[in-house]
This record gives structure tokens, C-alpha cells and sequence, in this order.
């Protein structure tokens, strides 16, 4: 937002001091987090990078700026979300599939992704936003079509925490149609002895743990991020669970790495914050995203995808 406030005041003014900028903008009270060093620091970049030019102590907008956001006279600037794109799906021969609208395209993670197209399930393994194209190659033979890997839409701890209760509650929902009902009698048959007993509520199979957290989003994210600090095991979470797969992780060792991040010094320290920051996922929360310095662009997905004040009292409540 704060990116595109400043290539608006661009526009308006033609030419606009730095100091002017930040006199209008740090009254704005959702940039009030934002101290003038950073906005300092985000400037120069935008400078470098194209997106702003100065000259005679004013900024206007840059070259970078008026090809990414100056089509059709600055309507894709304008307007803060971005307009229906289409984004062209190629193979490594050039032979185009068809096209993805932008929506669709920003919730992709290369090497990740995989959708179905033209009758075929594919993986993504680039995607260029500057010529609008998502280069893909055939899914793994064998490997069932699916859509999945896209960035997560996650719920918080206390819709999670309700549905919990529901699956260890033996209350009737007379809401419920049939279908319904068995899926939610078959989860109560599973899961309630599990989640009754105390601790972690962790499910060991042979090749796999669960751990049947019904924490959200952003804490199970968080806490993958900090096992990963102990181990390069493959752990897929949602807004309820962590499947944790691979020889890295036994039980005494993942009871261990739990207890681990259970202490908060854990998540004070600086080796690893700097591990999870290294291994966030590059998603494309904002079509401005690009104009940001890295590690904004960082902070923005860390932001987005996890808690560690609420995972460590998660953590201390179930300990």
C-alpha cells in the first residue's frame, strides 16, 4: 500500500520531494508502523531498481514503474488490486496450452503448484510476471491429477479451536444432512480418543506423524517452520494439522523438537529467526510486492503466514 501511495503522489504532483512524500504519508495511521529509516531505505530501492527517479530532489515516477503499472494511462496503478490478466501456460518447447487469469496465477508456488489443463495435470515450474506466462512441465506419470500447492487460506485459532470441540462434543447438529453427518461420526470415531488424551495429540503411523493441532493457519504454519529448524523431514500443514513424513523425524525425536520450540527462547533467537526467514515460501501477496526490497517482500509473507506470539502461548498451553 505503501508503494502505491507513493507512485500515486508521483503522478499527481509530476515531481515530489521525498520529504513531502513522508509528510503525507506518515500520519496515514496504517503506515504508522513504518519508521523513516525504513521509508528511507524503501525509496533508495525503488530508486535503483527504476520504479521511482530523482532528480533536483523530486521523484517521479520511474521506467520500471510505467512498464509494469502504466498501461491504458495508469488504470493498473489506480486501482490497488489487480485488473483480470491473463497469463499465458507454456511448455519448455513453447507450445502454449492455454491461459490462467492473474487471480488464479498469484496463488501459484512454482515447483510446488500443479493444476489440470487441457485435459492434462501439470506442474508449475516458473512463472514470469513481467511477460505473463507460467512455464510447466507434465505432472510425474502415475501421480493423480489434482489442483494443490497454492498459497493457503488460512483460518484463525478460534474457528479452529471450535471445530475441536465439535468433533470431541456427541451434541447432534440437526443442520446436518445425511452425507454430512457420517463424515462428521466418522471424525468423532478417529479422532476424539486422540484429541481426549492429554499433551500433543499426536498420531504416529509408519511412515508419518500427524499432529492434531486445530490451532489455524498461522500457527501450524509457524510451527513447521520451527521443526524444520531440527530437521529437512517433509511436513504439509493446514488450518488442523502437521503431516510430518521422512526418516529425519521418530517419535522420541519429534517429541523432543516439539519440546524444543515449547521453550520461547527458542523463537528469540537470532539463528532461528534467520533459518525461517531463509526458507519462506516466495508467494505473491501484492502485484506492488516486486517494488519492495527483499526483505520487506520477506517480511510481508512472514506477516501473512505466521504467529509466533500466539504459537508460543499455543505451545505453553498444551506443553
Amino acid at each position: 500500500m505503501l508503494v502505491h501511495q507513493l507512485l500515486a503522489l508521483t503522478l499527481q504532483f509530476g515531481g515530489v520531494s521525498t520529504e513531502r512524500c513522508w509528510e503525507y504519508l506518515s500520519v496515514v495511521p496504517d503506515f504508522s508502523g513504518i519508521s523513516a529509516a525504513e521509508f528511507e531505505t524503501l525509496i533508495g530501492h525503488m530508486i535503483q531498481t527504476g520504479y521511482l527517479f530523482g532528480a533536483g530532489g523530486l521523484l517521479s515516477i520511474g521506467d520500471k514503474a510505467e512498464k509494469v503499472y502504466g498501461r491504458k494511462n495508469f488504470m493498473e496503478l489506480y486501482a490497488v488490486f489487480s485488473s483480470p490478466q491473463l497469463y499465458k501456460v507454456q511448455t519448455k518447447a513453447n507450445y502454449t496450452i492455454g491461459s490462467l487469469e492473474q487471480v488464479f496465477v498469484d496463488k501459484l508456488v512454482p515447483e510446488v503448484s500443479s493444476f489440470i489443463l487441457g485435459g492434462r495435470s501439470w506442474t508449475v515450474s516458473h512463472i514470469n510476471h513481467a511477460d505473463r506466462s507460467v512455464l510447466v512441465l507434465p505432472a510425474p506419470r502415475g501421480k493423480k491429477p489434482s489442483w494443490g500447492g497454492f498459497i493457503p487460506q488460512l483460518l484463525g485459532f478460534e474457528l479452529c479451536q471450535q471445530v475441536r470441540q465439535i468433533i470431541l462434543s456427541q451434541d447432534s447438529l440437526p443442520y446436518l444432512d445425511e452425507q454430512a453427518q457420517f463424515v462428521l461420526d466418522e471424525y468423532r470415531h478417529e479422532l476424539a480418543p486422540l484429541l481426549k488424551s492429554s499433551g500433543w495429540s499426536l498420531q504416529f503411523d509408519p511412515d508419518r506423524a500427524i499432529w492434531w493441532t486445530f490451532a489455524g493457519g498461522a500457527i501450524n504454519h509457524t510451527l513447521k517452520y520451527g521443526l524444520q529448524v531440527y530437521s529437512d523431514s517433509k511436513i504439509v500443514v493446514d488450518n488442523f494439522k502437521l503431516k510430518i513424513e521422512g526418516d529425519s523425524f521418530t517419535i522420541n525425536s519429534l517429541k523432543l523438537a516439539i519440546s524444543e520450540i515449547s521453550n520461547p527462547s527458542f523463537w528469540r533467537s537470532a539463528e532461528t529467526l534467520a533459518a525461517i526467514s531463509m526458507n519462506l515460501p516466495e508467494y505473491r501477496l501484492s502485484k506492488f510486492q516486486q517494488a519492495l526490497p527483499d526483505i520487506y517482500a520477506s517480511e510481508i509473507i512472514q506477516n501473512y503466514l505466521l504467529d509466533i506470539a500466539k504459537s508460543i502461548e499455543f505451545l505453553q498451553r498444551v506443553k
